[in-house]
Formats: structure tokens, C-alpha cells, sequence
């Protein structure tokens, strides 16, 4: 299962703020922030004169043997800035429906900043 949302706002700053704010959000470092493989600190993927950036979490389910994670994709788009969430889950989790939460997260994260959704998918709806 995968759900993706997007969202949009009027560029009020740069997007490393943007990413240093959702770094800084309690609920969504719940979850493992994934970190660079050299440097091993948290750090998000910066996209050259910093136009976007993409930021990866994921939180495994030792009970249910699962692994939800979420991914999110912010860009400059001129004056606007544009967030795409993507949120996936292994099988095994279904049950516990933990995808839809973990991208619930990083809309209310993103929602403190701002953004507002404008679309929807679930793979429900992909297929």
C-alpha cells in the first residue's frame, strides 16, 4: 500500500529552513530519520542552489516483522513551493494501517509550515 499527497504554499523562505523545521518537528523524528551513509549524521538530500530537497524516514515494526516509510520531496517552483509526500508500507503492516499515520504525520508537520494539500492517491485508487 502507498499513499502519496501533495501540498503547496507561497514561498515565504528557503527551502533549507523548510528542511531544518521538519528536522526539528517532534512527531515525525519519532520514526528513524535515515542518515548519509558516509557522514552517518541526519542530513537531507539538498538539490543544487537549493531548489528542493528529499527527506526519508522509516520505522520498522518488530512485532508485525514490517517497515513503513516515507518519503518527502520538497521543491522551488518559482514562487511557490511544492511538497510531495509518499508514504509506503510492506505487507505485513497492512493490518495495522500505519502508512496512512505516518503520512498523516507529515502532513500536520507540514501543514505548521504553511502548506496546504491539494491532491490525494491512494494505491487503492493507482491500480
Amino acid at each position: 500500500m502507498a499513499t502519496v499527497v501533495r501540498m503547496k504554499r507561497r514561498a515565504v523562505c528557503d527551502i533549507s529552513e523548510v528542511v531544518a523545521q521538519l528536522q526539528a518537528d517532534t512527531d515525525l523524528n519519532t520514526y528513524i530519520f535515515l542518515t548519509d551513509i558516509i557522514s552517518g549524521e541526519q542530513s537531507a538530500l539538498m538539490l543544487p542552489n537549493n531548489i528542493g530537497a528529499l527527506l526519508c524516514y522509516e520505522k520498522y515494526y518488530v512485532r508485525a516483522n514490517g517497515l513503513v516509510s516515507l518519503t518527502i520531496l520538497i521543491k522551488q517552483e518559482g514562487e511557490e513551493q511544492k511538497a510531495t509526500i509518499i508514504s509506503f508500507m510492506d505487507h505485513v503492516v497492512f493490518f495495522f494501517s500505519a502508512e496512512k499515520s505516518f503520512s498523516k504525520m507529515a502532513i500536520s508537520a507540514l501543514k505548521k509550515l504553511g502548506f496546504e494539500q491539494y491532491e490525494k492517491l491512494d494505491s487503492s485508487l493507482m491500480y
